[in-house]
């Protein structure tokens, strides 16, 4: 081989090499720009978090406020089922103690005692007092035996006000209360054991 042909077989030779070490080079190194940009896009597309609860909170009443709002219709669940005054309370609760105020009666039968005078005011046979009810002649003979003057304890007092504020528990027909049967029907019969007497609750049909 001559010596220009030597030159030339060196020289196609490094070219070789140079453009292969080219070619390897771009396939094995990473593009920075590429790899900025996905960590770009990355960031771009994360959802920012509420920096508090206070400002979720605050968004959610500002939206409440915004929405149309209903009127309710008012209505007082305090309006006692018969207006009364102290004096009606303290003359019911001394009726109940003259009629079942013994420590062992319980609060049910208290109850059904007042709920009788509760019922006889709002029928159209009986007055529409209270006072009325209870004084009327030959009615209850605490009125005239002088038991209606026992002070009631505590617990009479509050049966009392339960029926005052919140109406009888018995049948509105329920209106006899007496120690023999009369009206048209007995609801309930009573019997004390102590005292050995009977009470009847009796109704009227119409």
């Amino acid at each position: 081989m001559t010596h220009k042909h030597n030159f030339i077989f060196k020289t196609v030779t490094c070219l070789i090499m140079a453009s292969a070490i080219f070619v390897l080079t771009s396939f094995v190194l990473p593009d920075t720009n590429v790899v900025e940009a996905k960590q770009l896009s990355c960031i771009s597309y994360e959802t920012p978090a509420p920096s508090n609860d206070t400002e979720v909170e605050d968004v959610a009443i500002e939206k409440a406020k915004a929405s149309p709002q209903v009127e309710k219709e008012s209505v007082d669940v305090n309006t006692p089922a018969i207006p009364y005054t102290e004096d009606d309370l303290d003359l019911l609760a001394r009726l109940i103690t003259a009629e079942m105020g013994a420590s062992w009666v319980s609060d049910e039968m208290q109850l059904y005692v007042g709920s009788v005078v509760i019922n006889r005011m709002n029928h159209e046979l009986f007055p529409d007092t209270l006072y009325d009810v209870i004084y009327a002649k030959g009615q209850y003979s605490p009125t005239w035996n002088g038991a209606i003057n026992n002070t009631p304890d505590e617990r009479t007092i509050e049966n009392a006000r339960q029926l005052l504020e919140h109406g009888s528990v018995l049948p509105e027909n329920v209106v006899f209360q007496a120690n023999f049967p009369q009206g048209d029907g007995t609801y309930y019969e009573y019997y004390d054991e102590v005292l050995g007497t009977t009470t009847y609750f009796c109704y009227l049909s119409n």
